[in-house]
């Protein structure tokens, strides 16, 4: 398969000659433009860097496009994902738009939950090639082990990442020197300039926000409504209503898939909690975004969480299932019969929030690592 990989990709690298090179200055490789916290990460990265004309290139057929419309608002975007269906031709591909690349005038190339950057990185001559990590568990970290020393930098979330990939390095006997390439840029969420108090009393307001994956383990969160009862009222936000078992559902309130950001925003500034029980993550954006609204983030501790300062989160333990139910039961009661612990959790969040969630440092890192040219 090797063989056939290098071959193919040869033939399209000679096929670039006979069609346009790209012109943009930097290349964003990305999955898809799903409504998701990465890929909100993703097209704020790309807003960033707007005014000097990148290309997106999407290398999946997309689930729902939600955010299509903000990278649209701030590059050219390219729809690759019907010509890599099948694997032979996204070798071909590869040595194509790696041509195409190396021919024009591109400068960077950026990738994130694409197997297609990497498949390209061979056939990229004279660019500066950067990655991005939110997390481990989808495999990306080992299908990148082959062309660590290719990538000029690794962009990671949280310092908690950054040692695990240096744990994986050994792992994997690759040399440990190479994390001298690995940058921690960490998210960013709009800070509204204002948020309301707390109820004193009556039910506690529940809200979770997210996908229905697997690794969300949305049916959890349908779980624990039912457990509070009436102490608690639970908004789901997100295409999860059909991973939440039926007989659950009756405690829970389902909007769908909010993209209007003000709609979001109403269901933040009406919530008390934000409820995870995630068996793995990076650093969720809706943590953040909780967070940036004074909304108490409830979570199982997973990826980069425990890096938040106690006094702003709730951590409970993931695994085994029944157990991660049982401490985020007893943690909602305890938040909803101490409403005075739960107001000040609110604002050392949302001052946390406010000194280091905000849009300007994440801006200018990106801004200086995706528009330094290549030497």
């Amino acid at each position: 398969m090797a063989g056939l990989r290098f071959v193919l990709g040869g033939l399209g690298r000679l096929c670039a000659w006979f069609v346009d090179p790209v012109r943009a200055p930097v290349v964003c490789v990305l999955a898809t433009p799903n409504m998701g916290g990465a890929e909100q990460v993703h097209a704020n990265i790309v807003a960033a860097i707007a005014d000097h004309g990148p290309e997106v290139w999407f290398t999946e057929l997309p689930r729902d496009a939600g955010l299509l419309a903000k990278f649209e608002s701030s590059a050219t975007v390219v729809q690759l994902g019907r010509r890599l269906r099948h694997r032979l031709g996204a070798y071909f591909q590869a040595g194509l738009q790696g041509g195409r690349i190396s021919r024009g005038q591109v400068h960077t190339v950026f990738g994130c939950f694409s197997h297609f950057f990497y498949d390209m990185l061979p056939w990229l001559k004279g660019v500066r090639c950067i990655d991005l990590l939110h997390n481990f568990g989808v495999n990306f970290e080992n299908y990148s082990l082959p062309h660590v020393a290719r990538l000029e930098a690794r962009v990671v979330i949280t310092q908690t990442l950054r040692e695990k990939l240096r744990t994986h390095y050994r792992h994997e006997g690759i040399n440990t020197a190479w994390m001298a390439r690995v940058q921690v840029i960490g998210n960013s969420v709009p800070i509204p300039a204002h948020v309301s108090a707390h109820q004193s009393h009556g039910p506690l307001r529940v809200l979770y926000v997210g996908r229905g994956t697997p690794e969300k383990r949305v049916h959890l969160v349908g779980r624990v409504a039912r457990a509070m009862g009436p102490a608690a009222s639970f908004t789901l936000v997100g295409d999860v209503e059909a991973v939440v078992d039926a007989s659950d559902r009756q405690f829970c309130r389902f909007t769908g898939m909010l993209t209007d950001p003000a709609a979001l925003a109403a269901e933040y500034e009406s919530a008390d909690v934000l409820v995870l029980a995630s068996e793995r993550e990076g650093f969720p954006v809706v943590v953040m975004e909780a967070m940036a609204h004074g909304v108490v983030p409830l979570c199982t501790a997973v990826g980069g969480l425990h890096e938040l300062p106690p006094q702003t989160r709730m951590l409970v333990t993931p695994e085994p299932p029944d157990q991660a139910v049982s401490e985020l039961v007893a943690a909602l009661h305890s938040l909803a019969a101490d409403r005075a612990a739960l107001r000040q959790m609110s604002v050392a969040a949302r001052a946390y929030a406010v000194a280091h969630f905000g849009y300007g440092r994440a801006h200018q890192q990106w801004r200086q690592l995706l528009l330094k040219e290549a030497s």
